[in-house]
């Protein structure tokens, strides 16, 4: 079994793979939220984040200077880690499909 810093570290790279798949140049995790920092050059369909926000627009916010903000619960940091993971996992399928 890997120790705990393992574990964070191996996440890290993971959520950097599917930043890169969904087009997210920057990544900020706070206890309140995400921040979400796009290339859209590296988007296929930018305007599949357009849907997917309008499909939950009480969790999903679209700043003015295009940063995609995400509030949720109280929780601990895995649990946003693994919200993370799911939601660039969304972003792909919405910017990137066919």
């Amino acid at each position: 079994r890997l120790p705990e810093e393992g574990t964070h570290l191996l996440l890290k790279f993971l959520l950097r793979i599917l930043a890169i798949q969904a087009g997210v140049k920057r990544l900020d995790i706070t206890e309140q939220e995400g921040v979400f920092y796009f290339s859209e050059a590296h988007q296929q369909k930018p305007e599949g984040l357009v849907k997917m926000i309008l499909k939950d627009p009480e969790q999903y916010q679209l700043t003015p200077d295009h940063l995609l903000k995400i509030r949720w619960p109280a929780q601990s940091m895995n649990r946003r880690i693994m919200g993370v993971k799911n939601i660039l996992k969304e972003i792909i399928q919405h910017v990137n499909c066919p």
